[in-house]
């Protein structure tokens, strides 16, 4: 069975998703200046980023046991971060 390639899966396509608009939030802080709002969508953006990036890498290619490991506990963090950064406080 041949690979999957990274973009024909969700995984590249989520992923690609969050390069952009991680792109586009420092293009709101440049014209509108830092606040800690701002920063939420950025760092949701990289977090769902690198969380489909490494879950393509631990569960779609081959890699040795502990490479795979590594790249799904930390692709965990990365949707923690994600998940976090989406809850509505009420404030």
């Amino acid at each position: 069975m041949a690979a999957a390639l990274f973009l024909e899966l969700s995984w590249g396509v989520l992923s690609s998703i969050g390069i952009v608009c991680f792109l586009f939030g420092f293009l709101i802080i440049g014209i509108t200046g830092w606040s800690a709002a701002a920063s939420v969508p950025i760092i949701s953006s990289v977090a769902g980023c690198l969380a489909n990036a490494l879950c393509y890498y631990a569960y779609y290619q081959t890699h040795p046991p502990v490479e795979t490991a590594v790249a799904s506990a930390f692709a965990d963090v990365m949707w923690m971060a994600l998940a976090s950064s989406l809850i509505d406080t009420g404030h």
